[in-house]
């Protein structure tokens, strides 16, 4: 299963401001250690993103300050938690952060935290893309294998297959599953 990007309409909930330059391009500014950015999901339907595997992207550059501890928090019906918090990489050389998530209930509302500081910053290319199972795998497989076996791309695809299929015979499939899902959470 691979459903289309959705293009992701993003606004100030708390603690930020959004100017425009003199150039046209959306400045953002937080005002506390705790800015809060509503998302909306163009293609939900009711606005209810469904339950299940995203691939999340999106391009963001420090003019002043710095981006640090990026989370999303999706709202499953009793508003935003802690508990439900997904931390998300911080932005890599490029400005670009991409995560695999995993809503586990259909999401009513999604929260971007986009730093833990305050800071001034450009923010593009939102996008959420929903993967299935297999793609989901692959993705965490890749990224996983990236830290622990550096070096040659051919011998790290191999790696991380056999990481895989290890996990697969000792553990079953769905247990597998949590224990690379549950890895990669840990690499963010």
């Amino acid at each position: 299963m691979n459903i289309g990007p959705c293009s992701l309409e993003i606004h100030p909930l708390a603690n930020i401001e959004i100017h425009t330059t003199g150039a046209g391009e959306a400045l953002w500014h937080s005002r506390s250690a705790d800015p809060q950015c509503g998302i909306k999901c163009a293609a939900a339907i009711d606005g209810t993103i469904t339950q299940g595997w995203y691939r999340f992207s999106i391009e963001i550059a420090a003019v002043g300050g710095a981006i640090t501890s990026p989370r999303l928090y999706p709202a499953y019906g009793l508003g935003y938690t802690e508990e439900d918090r997904i931390a998300l990489p911080e932005p890599d050389a490029y400005g670009k952060i991409e995560a695999l998530i995993l809503f586990r209930s259909d999401v009513r509302n999604l929260r971007f935290d986009p730093t833990a500081s305050a800071a001034s910053f450009h923010m593009n290319r939102f996008s959420m893309r929903r993967v299935g199972k297999m793609r989901a795998a692959l993705f965490m497989i890749e990224k996983i294998s990236c830290v622990k076996f550096p070096g040659n791309t051919f011998a790290r695809h191999v790696q991380g297959l056999r990481l895989l299929l290890k996990s697969m015979m000792k553990h079953g499939r769905r247990r597998a599953g949590e224990l690379i899902y549950r890895e990669y959470r840990q690499l963010t």
